[in-house]
């Protein structure tokens, strides 16, 4: 694996952790999380972008998923 890639997928992790626990709305991030995945299946669809993830889970992107605040 490069070096780039993996800059590029902690940079997409901790984009993604701050969106659904700091940034959205809702308390709860699994709540948040299922908002995002209802945005991204719905660019997906207008922008005719082939399905690149069936779905998003927070283990994707938090170690400790849930409500972890690290």
């Amino acid at each position: 694996m490069s070096v780039w890639r993996t800059l590029w997928e902690v940079l997409y992790g901790s984009i993604m952790h701050m969106l659904v626990h700091m940034i959205m709305p809702h308390e709860d991030p699994e709540e948040n999380l299922k908002d995002l995945w209802r945005h991204v299946v719905r660019l997906y669809k207008e922008l005719k972008i082939p399905y690149k993830f069936s779905s998003l889970k927070m283990t994707m992107f938090s170690t400790k998923g849930g409500n972890s605040d690290s």
